[in-house]
């Protein structure tokens, strides 16, 4: 779970101007350099917090069937865990997942979530309404009931029978004039909205909107200026910002603001550089970026100054795409990401895994054959099959199945692996101590050969002839 608060996004410009060595890859938000031999090496292996070292296959979903997108509901490896969105705007899940909004319409959709493998956007929910704790419980119960809080977060304090009971109202001692939600400006991202309490009572059962929307005055330049202040923050009428004065939920309330909050994180918000290469400055929304988002296949200026970039192929980036049928280099990372951006749309057919690289050694699949006979398969006895890369991809890697034990997700408990049942979609989960095997004599099989093992389960064998193999006692 993220810090909610603001200051888990301080410092973050100053990564837009982090540059890498010549024989490394900058991820796209400036905050890894990784070396180049992983760059597009396979994009089920991801070395980019960001994803940004390979193709997105998800959002080329025409092109890519279904049947090979990870499983990150099942599985903790790097391409699902830890990953944010190249896309900032984008609301992350945390398992690799990453979705436009961060908000389900609770009333059409009650009980959905977007991410249902890491339930965060129902955290990112609790986290916003907690920041009211601070409220009287009489203020507190107004806002839960005026934006239906209760269709987001069913198990909380108040319920739907709370907020419809005929003496709601009449038994309320709100003696605040203004309440506001959330405490600070971070609802979409930069706003604070506030109900004056009149407002709040008179029209408690329609749909009309907040009175004000605040946010800091160093963000958000795009909107009038105003002289109404409340505490630090700018203050402007509900109308001067939202797009919409239907507020029936907390749905619709963030979709009023989604369009302001895209503006926001568009248009400058006062960062003062020193001069310096790295950057570009977008004029018309006076802000700062890196040049490698410049023809990136995701509008960064408000008017997409950095997607209309004409002198791209001056940049000095030897990793840019160039387009053939124009004099334009694109960023590696709108390969596959974004529509074709050149101009007989040729980048969208370019294939970018490189074979035989890191993702490739020791997966059990012959990939080629190089020097002296050797393959991406050679001496891969010495290579640990327990690793970050293959722990938790649901394939045993390992002979005793200790790559595949306590991952999350699998409904089984400590030290036991989930056994799928043949021919059904049920499974047992069985204790790695009660797995064993016959040895096998290897030197009987050439290395053509698939060699089938069998597997016994008991929970009381007697193996005083050590005739069989157990799966708790194996080293590898």
């Amino acid at each position: 779970m993220e810090i909610i608060w603001v200051i888990d996004e301080e410092y973050c410009e100053e990564l837009e101007m982090n540059e890498c060595k010549e024989n490394e890859y900058r991820c796209h938000n400036g905050a890894q350099c990784i070396p180049l031999e992983f760059l597009h090496d396979g994009w089920t292996s991801k070395d980019c917090l960001d994803g940004t070292d390979e193709e997105d296959v998800i959002k080329n979903s025409l092109l890519v069937n279904d049947f090979i997108k990870l499983d990150c509901m099942k599985m903790s490896t790097f391409p699902c865990e830890e990953r944010s969105c190249r896309n900032i705007r984008s609301f992350p899940c945390g398992d690799g997942d990453c979705h436009s909004v961060g908000l389900v319409d609770h009333y059409i959709f009650p009980y959905t979530f977007l991410c249902p493998g890491t339930n965060r956007d129902s955290y990112y929910l609790r986290a916003i309404y907690t920041t009211v704790k601070h409220l009287s419980i009489d203020c507190q119960k107004l806002i839960f009931c005026k934006l239906r809080i209760y269709l987001s977060l069913p198990d909380d304090t108040y319920d739907q029978d709370d907020c419809f009971s005929e003496d709601l109202l009449s038994s309320n001692n709100c003696s605040m004039d203004y309440v506001s939600f959330p405490a600070d400006p971070i609802f979409a991202g930069y706003f604070q909205v506030i109900y004056s309490t009149e407002n709040l009572v008179n029209n408690f059962f329609t749909d009309a909107p907040p009175d004000y929307v605040c946010n800091n005055p160093r963000r958000c330049l795009h909107l009038p200026k105003t002289t109404f202040h409340i505490g630090d923050l700018d203050c402007r009428l509900f109308e001067q910002v939202a797009t919409e004065s239907y507020i029936t939920n907390l749905y619709y309330l963030h979709s009023a603001l989604v369009s302001s909050a895209t503006q926001c994180s568009l248009i400058g918000n006062r960062n003062i550089y020193r001069s310096n290469s790295s950057l570009f400055y977008c004029e018309l929304s006076e802000k700062y970026i890196s040049k490698h988002r410049l023809l990136d296949g995701v509008s960064d200026c408000y008017d997409s100054e950095d997607e209309l970039y004409p002198h791209s192929c001056l940049l000095n980036d030897s990793q840019r795409f160039s387009c053939k049928s124009e004099n334009k280099c694109l960023s590696s990372v709108g390969i596959g990401f974004a529509l074709p951006n050149c101009l007989d749309g040729e980048d969208f057919f370019v294939e970018l895994v490189r074979p035989s690289e890191f993702a490739l050694l020791c997966d059990r699949i012959v990939d080629g054959i190089g020097k002296d006979d050797e393959t991406d398969e050679t001496n891969c006895q010495w290579w640990p099959c327990n690793n970050p890369y293959s722990r938790c991809d649901t394939v045993f890697q390992c002979a005793n199945g200790i790559d595949e034990i306590d991952c999350p997700n699998l409904g089984c408990a400590n030290n036991e692996l989930k056994c799928d049942i043949q021919n059904s979609t049920d499974y047992r989960c069985i204790s790695q101590a009660y797995i064993y095997e016959k040895s096998i004599n290897c030197n009987m099989y050439n290395d053509s050969e698939i060699i089938c093992r069998n597997l016994f389960y008991s929970n009381n064998l007697t193996n005083d002839k050590n005739e069989y193999l157990s799966w708790k006692e194996k080293i590898c």
